[in-house]
């Protein structure tokens, strides 16, 4: 599955890749925010500005890997006409997110605290901190399809989003997990790189992940459509 997933995006990308594609590049590849402060704040912002583009670009991907193509003013055009509930979406998954980081943030700040008065129990809360900090990636990955969800359907409440985004990856969470996996090679080169493989590299992973939703949404002719793995 991974590898005709990513198979089918190169070829995408390939042949319908414009700078509407490319302009995904720009934005950052993540479903939630980093609640640790004081950067919390910062993204929190950030996501609030930007959240009806990146749901747009989302969106752009899952047409693009249909073979729908499109440009860079569609893309401004979907983030205009549906600004409103692409931000309500944002906003609610944002919060969600921060619900279940709050405590990870909370241990990681006690453990701060406790290091700077010289006891052991800061190793223990900071170990309890990283614990938590992984224990939340499935509920991370429950909830990665909502951007894709709006996008589809700008007529979907945010909480009716979520819920659907809940039982989409039902069952599905490791695999989805496995297929994230698979792009740390192609991370690290933008990193040595200096950026510049982004170029590429972000559109491949945003349409990856557009087919991924194709797939669990049943949309495509796909051996393993609907299957609960």
């Amino acid at each position: 599955l991974i590898g005709e997933l990513r198979s089918e995006s190169s070829d995408a990308l390939a042949l319908g890749g414009t700078i509407g594609s490319a302009f995904s590049a720009l934005l950052p590849v993540r479903n939630g925010v980093d609640f640790t402060w004081p950067w919390g704040v910062v993204f929190g912002v950030y996501a609030l500005i930007v959240a009806p583009l990146t749901i747009a670009i989302h969106g752009y991907a899952v047409r693009l890997y249909r073979g729908e193509g499109g440009d860079l003013a569609s893309v401004f055009r979907d983030a205009l006409h549906h600004r409103k509930p692409y931000w309500l979406a944002n906003l609610w998954a944002t919060l969600w997110y921060a619900v279940w980081q709050l405590p990870g943030s909370a241990l990681l700040v006690l453990s701060t605290t406790l290091e700077s008065q010289n006891t052991p129990l800061s190793w223990l809360a900071l170990l309890a901190a990283l614990a938590f900090s992984i224990a939340i990636i499935p509920i991370t990955l429950r909830y990665s399809m909502v951007n894709y969800i709006v996008s589809d359907d700008p007529t979907l409440g945010a909480r009716d989003a979520l819920d659907r985004s809940k039982d989409m990856m039902r069952g599905h969470r490791w695999e989805l997990f496995e297929t994230q996996l698979s792009f740390l090679g192609w991370l690290l080169l933008v990193l040595l790189s200096f950026g510049l493989a982004s170029v590429y590299v972000y559109p491949y992973i945003h349409l990856t992940m557009g087919g991924y939703y194709e797939y669990l949404r049943g949309a495509r002719d796909h051996p393993l459509a609907g299957s609960d793995t």
